[in-house]
């Protein structure tokens, strides 16, 4: 997730559109399908799909997640994305702070970043296509869509941790696991059964490129507009 500065290059928007799988576009519809991916309903790129569909049986399977983009603008309504995820202990479906999952409400940009405010209109009804179209039929889909008084948004959700690959070495990370910032009691005891597990999995930059502090995403990210990319998947 990265912060949109004040003034942006007028070639910001044209690159996003065709350089990633941009929410708003036009197009975006065909280019994504949804498939299965360890037994989760998931948004791949029909390019890798009709790859797989092709592929021997024996083959290593060739889907690839689509990773959506959008220009958004994090509101504080509905905000938690801070460095503890609002972790006060074990609770069904999450049973370890491994498991946290921060969230946040977005909502169209404001005015002078148009024309993102538009795209994000677009960028609500290519969603609600997608959604619809792995739904149960007759069912109506909750959970990523909302709409509050009136102004219409989206959900967001994001692993705080992932599981540590022995390649990769925690230490070289700009916020190791051992110093994550956390205060609470419950936090910090969730923390401690992890550090030797599990790694960081939350990069955000401000407006100048620079990595935020994960003890100021709560102050920093809501009211921000940010460029951000994500995929959608169900289980």
């Amino acid at each position: 997730m990265t912060q949109i500065p004040p003034v942006i290059s007028p070639n910001f928007r044209e690159e996003i559109r065709n350089e990633t799988y941009y929410l708003a576009a036009p197009t975006i519809r065909d280019e994504v399908v949804w498939r299965k991916i360890d037994g989760a309903d998931t948004l791949v790129t029909r390019v890798s799909a009709e790859a797989e569909t092709a592929r021997p049986a024996e083959a290593e399977s060739l889907l690839k997640p689509a990773f959506l983009t959008a220009v958004i603008q994090m509101t504080s309504n509905k905000f938690w994305m801070d460095a503890e995820g609002g972790w006060l202990g074990p609770i069904e479906y999450v049973e370890e702070f491994s498991q946290v999952k921060l969230a946040a409400r977005v909502a169209a940009p404001p005015p002078q970043y148009a024309p993102f405010a538009q795209d994000f209109a677009d960028a609500l009804d290519n969603l609600k296509f997608m959604v619809d179209s792995v739904g149960t039929k007759g069912f109506v889909q909750k959970g990523v869509l909302d709409t509050v008084g009136g102004d219409r948004g989206f959900k967001i959700r994001h692993a705080l941790f992932e599981r540590r690959d022995d390649t990769r070495d925690n230490e070289e990370d700009e916020f190791p696991i051992k110093s994550w910032p956390v205060s609470s009691a419950h936090a910090k005891e969730g923390l401690e059964k992890i550090v030797d597990t599990h790694l960081v999995n939350l990069p955000a930059y401000d407006i100048d490129g620079n990595l935020i502090h994960p003890s100021e995403y709560s102050w920093q990210a809501p009211s921000s507009t940010s460029h951000s990319p994500s995929n959608t998947g169900r289980s």
